[in-house]
């Protein structure tokens, strides 16, 4: 039997990591998981639900509409009261944080599969963690929040301005989501049947901002990053600070050579637009190019970047100085980075 306890008897409980997450927001910072999209009347008296495994945690979600957690570096801010009271739970909270499947990172013949409750300081200590990803983490939050949030709380929260999820696009990682009974979907209905999983791109599971395409019954369970596509990669995150700071703007690029010229290209650019902005058509562009015609193709691809993306105004940031913080990281990119790896100077 799980246990289901008062939010009052322990709010620390879901201090551990973010990570299996539902439709709704997990944590842009880097931080708890949630899901289902909480809505209604305040209640700190939400029950606290303790799956034992991922089986019981499913049939939990979808019996109860509970909220997935487990950093809650997300929630208890988005929920909380006044000084010295507890957060409002609207929902009752599902603490997925020590399930074991949701912790272990493991090698798959050529990707990595990160569990969704695995924390970052863990990611970032795996020997196969992609570079690029070590140094997006190196950068994001700081060290108490890389102790306790994940990736998977990242991807749920859905949020533009995620640090890791901007990475994720450029590593064309994929999300692994599951249901009981195969009826995760958004107009399926929970059960006590089998596990059923489904593999998704990240970027068609994240829609908008706060908005994902996870079923109601569904959850995160893992984040695959497929390996040996990264010979060279680009990472600069513009914030009011290197580290523990929101991103006003994120940009990650990772690709393979043959040769001297572009195998594979990835470019993400994060808090831009309404997703981070990716396009494979401009990808496509480059793929087979040398330095030189890198060269002659470096305007269109800037002018189509700068097309693509739409920043906003924010307590962050200012959408003319993201537009030209854009246009600086692509020429930066285009004319230093990348020809330094085509030429083999970097």
């Amino acid at each position: 039997m799980s246990t289901a306890e008062n939010a009052s008897t322990n709010a620390a409980t879901g201090g551990t990591a973010s990570g299996a997450t539902g439709p709704a927001t997990g944590d842009g910072a880097g931080g708890a998981g949630t899901g289902g999209g909480a809505t209604g009347g305040a209640d700190t008296n939400a029950a606290w639900l303790h799956p034992r495994d991922l089986a019981e945690a499913l049939s939990l979600r979808a019996e109860h509409g509970a909220v997935p957690l487990a950093g809650a570096t997300d929630l208890c801010v988005r929920y909380r009261g006044s000084a010295g009271t507890l957060p409002a739970f609207t929902r009752p909270i599902l603490f997925i944080g020590r399930i074991k499947e949701l912790c272990e990172i493991t090698v798959h013949e050529h990707e990595l599969r990160v569990g969704a409750a695995a924390v970052y300081t863990e990611v970032a200590a795996h020997p196969a963690t992609p570079a690029i990803l070590k140094r997006t983490i190196a950068e994001l939050a700081a060290p108490q929040l890389r102790n306790v949030g994940t990736i998977g709380g990242n991807i749920g929260n859905a949020s533009p301005a995620g640090d890791a999820v901007c990475t994720l696009y450029a590593l064309n990682a994929e999300v692994e989501l599951a249901s009981r009974d195969g009826r995760g979907g958004h107009g399926g209905h929970g059960g006590r049947g089998e596990i059923v999983r489904r593999r998704v791109p990240i970027e068609d599971v994240i829609t908008g901002p706060g908005q994902t395409a996870i079923g109601p019954y569904e959850l995160i369970t893992a984040v695959f990053i497929p390996l040996g596509c990264d010979d060279f990669s680009f990472y600069r995150k513009v914030g009011t600070r290197r580290a523990n700071a929101l991103s006003k703007l994120a940009f990650a690029a990772c690709g393979t050579l043959e040769g001297r010229a572009i195998g594979r290209l990835s470019l993400a650019i994060g808090a831009v637009g309404p997703t981070v902005i990716r396009s494979r058509a401009l990808e496509e562009r480059l793929q087979g190019a040398d330095w030189q015609q890198v060269r002659t193709l470096r305007n269109e691809l800037v002018d189509g970047y700068l097309e693509l993306i739409s920043p906003i105004d924010d307590q962050r940031s200012s959408s003319s100085y993201r537009r030209r913080v854009t246009k600086n990281l692509l020429a930066e990119f285009f004319d230093r980075c990348l020809p330094g790896y085509l030429h083999g100077s970097h």
